[in-house]
């Protein structure tokens, strides 16, 4: 993974130890320093921070260090920054243009008797320069911004690395010619390498960035997210349908990041069941259809009167008068529900506490028929076909969030970022960027909740469309809880399009 910054106010990294909470700081006895990342601009402006330590004035020795692209004489360039002692200096001078859509390996470069920078591992520009790096522990360090005139990156940042040491042309070029596939940790003091894409189970803490190094200065993201919780039991958003927006046809398609949750108690003989008891057997979940007293013999597997697979739907649309359409999980695969009774099954498996991204893509198939199209986190699972489907029913407007289109088969876990487009059958190139929060503009993106609200009993449509979701819940609402599901928007790891 890398970060993909948008450009926006707030969008940034915060670079602070995650177990005291303090800023970052080298050693104050450092006297050499390399700091080097890969980047991609999506837009480039007058000048963008890519990573820097600043306070929020711009006076004498407001900047400690720090590297940006910065227009000079109309081109785009490298700038690093470096204070030494009580003398600060900017170096400019680099030659090469920086442009849109390339990706670059950048690094500020300093071995206590000169200063330089770098672009894949080629010297740019240089100065002569001497004494220790210059400290503060008051002030702030920030990747893709700066604290005085919020000069944000509008692109891809990746695998940032600060070491206290200057790091040998050689060391670069493997850096380089290796797409970060290299063991170069010899005075490595941080490295974020920005693969994150949920973290629930290993912080506590929501849109923290791990240092890789043995430092462990783990950054936080400033962008934080929401998200909503479940109880399985009737907590559901309703959508305000004034149109025909949500009289879904082929094509459409529907995408979430879900955090399912099946952690029942495990199913056992001799124990009395009743209808709608939930029990997980081999790791599945199971509902029970049929009072009875179970025996050996009779798991769930075994005993399709009595147990069915859950059902639990994420996204639901109509179903009232048996038309429309439900996305969501049976068992723990992905599947699809047309018309109340025509099942699409995936073979791909959730899992439960662990948040994924799904995308459903349902459109025509030959012969009349229909195909639908199943992906987790970005990645095509399974395509099934139907020669004889029809197209769902439209006659209603209705739809809502964590249930079924007639409110039942309700969601137990979390939801996050649901997305429905209509006419449009996404591709798998656009598939592939689920991570990104921020799609451009789009006239069959129908409806758009991020489920960022934080608090209250309302759910924004981002879309343009005005279907406002309503929290709603017999023994309470749905509950709002920090997202772990990677709120900042972040894309494939450029690693892949790096020169090999």
């Amino acid at each position: 993974m890398s970060i993909n910054l948008t450009g926006a106010a707030n969008c940034r990294v915060d670079v602070a130890q995650y177990y005291n909470g303090t800023t970052f700081d080298v050693p104050s006895n450092t006297g050499a320093m390399t700091i080097c990342a890969w980047i991609k601009a999506t837009s480039l402006g007058a000048a963008q921070r890519v990573f820097v330590k600043s306070l929020l004035n711009c006076g004498a020795n407001s900047t400690l260090y720090g590297i940006s692209i910065t227009e000079i004489c109309e081109v785009k360039r490298l700038r690093v920054y470096l204070t030494t002692g009580t003398s600060d200096t900017i170096l400019d001078g680099s030659t090469t243009t920086i442009a849109t859509g390339t990706v670059y390996f950048i690094c500020l470069w300093y071995d206590g008797s000169n200063f330089r920078s770098y672009i894949n591992a080629v010297q740019e520009a240089t100065v002569a320069k001497t004494g220790n790096v210059a400290i503060n522990s008051a002030m702030p360090l920030y990747i893709g911004d700066n604290p005085n005139v919020r000069l944000n990156f509008n692109g891809i940042i990746d695998d940032v690395r600060v070491y206290t040491r200057a790091l040998t042309v050689n060391e670069m070029k493997t850096i380089y010619y290796g797409a970060g596939r290299d063991n170069i940790v010899n005075g490595l003091y941080a490295n974020w390498k920005l693969r994150e894409k949920h973290f629930g189970s290993r912080f506590s803490l929501p849109n923290t960035l791990i240092d890789y190094s043995s430092f462990k200065k783990h950054a936080i993201s400033e962008d934080a997210g929401y998200a909503l919780s479940f109880d399985g039991v009737n907590d559901v958003v309703g959508l305000a349908c004034v149109n025909t927006d949500f009289q879904l046809v082929a094509p459409f398609t529907i995408e979430a990041w879900v955090k399912p949750m099946f952690n029942y108690a495990c199913w056992a003989a001799s124990t009395a069941y009743s209808v709608g008891d939930k029990r997980v057997y081999s790791g599945i979940p199971y509902r029970c259809t049929l009072n009875h007293t179970s025996q050996v013999g009779w798991e769930p597997p075994n005993a399709p009167a009595l147990w069915a697979l859950e059902e639990a739907f994420l996204f639901g649309t109509n179903y009232l008068d048996g038309n429309g359409v439900s996305f969501g999980r049976k068992g723990r695969k992905l599947a699809l529900l047309v018309n109340g009774q025509r099942w699409y099954e995936s073979t791909g498996n959730l899992t439960s506490g662990t948040w994924s991204h799904v995308s459903v893509v349902f459109q025509d198939y030959c012969c009349g028929g229909k195909q639908s199209l199943f992906y987790i986190n970005g990645c095509l699972i399974d395509t099934v076909c139907d020669a004889y489907a029809a197209n769902p029913g439209i006659t209603l407007n209705l739809a809502q969030i964590g249930a079924r289109g007639d409110s039942a088969c309700y969601w137990y876990g979390s939801i996050d970022q649901v997305k429905m487009y209509k006419g449009e059958a996404r591709s798998a190139a656009n598939i592939s960027l689920y991570k990104d929060e921020h799609p451009p503009n789009n006239s069959n993106l129908k409806g758009y909740w991020k489920l960022n609200d934080a608090s209250g009993t309302s759910a924004a449509d981002v879309s343009g469309n005005s279907h406002t979701g309503t929290l709603a819940g017999v023994t309470g609402l749905p509950a709002w809880e920090e997202s772990s599901a990677w709120a900042i928007p972040l894309c494939d790891n450029i690693l892949s399009h790096r020169r090999t």
